[in-house]
């Protein structure tokens, strides 16, 4: 399906590391893919918990480097929020999470994902741009998935 101007398109945490991080082995196709979205007119959304999730990868990335700078990866995330439509998670969310955790039997790490898609539900955004194409499968045709 064509991208149009106008359309919504939530960004998984993992396509931001990889657009964030030039050693990445993703980071070319994630860069092109975003800047075709973006050309085509997309609205690029992310939310509270991709900021979370992209400042545990980071400040890991950081550690692992004995690099870790604060200063630097709240101005990351400052970025983040300049660039993207930031959807904040309020009882909506919640109860669309709720839902999805009753009615795909959602449980340990897969509720991360389950929020993101009650988010994305929320917030009328239908397509997922992610790397994680199998960890989102449970919940076509709700959403449509975007592989990277």
């Amino acid at each position: 399906m064509a991208t149009t101007a106008g359309e919504a398109i939530f960004v998984d945490t993992n396509v931001v590391v990889h657009a964030r991080n030039a050693d990445s082995p993703d980071h070319e196709a994630a860069v092109n893919r975003l800047s075709a979205l973006e050309q085509a007119g997309a609205e690029l959304w992310i939310s509270r918990q991709v900021l979370r999730e992209f400042a545990i990868v980071v400040s890991k990335q950081m550690m692992a480097r004995d690099a870790y700078d604060a200063e630097l990866l709240a101005q990351e995330i400052d970025q983040l929020e300049r660039e993207y439509l930031v959807a904040d998670e309020d009882a909506d969310v919640t109860r669309h999470w709720k839902e999805l955790l009753k009615t795909q039997q959602v449980k340990g790490k897969p509720v991360h994902d389950a929020n993101i898609v009650a988010t994305m539900l929320a917030f009328g955004v239908r397509r997922l741009l992610t790397q994680n194409v199998a960890d989102f499968r449970r919940y076509e045709p709700q959403i449509e998935i975007m592989p990277l």
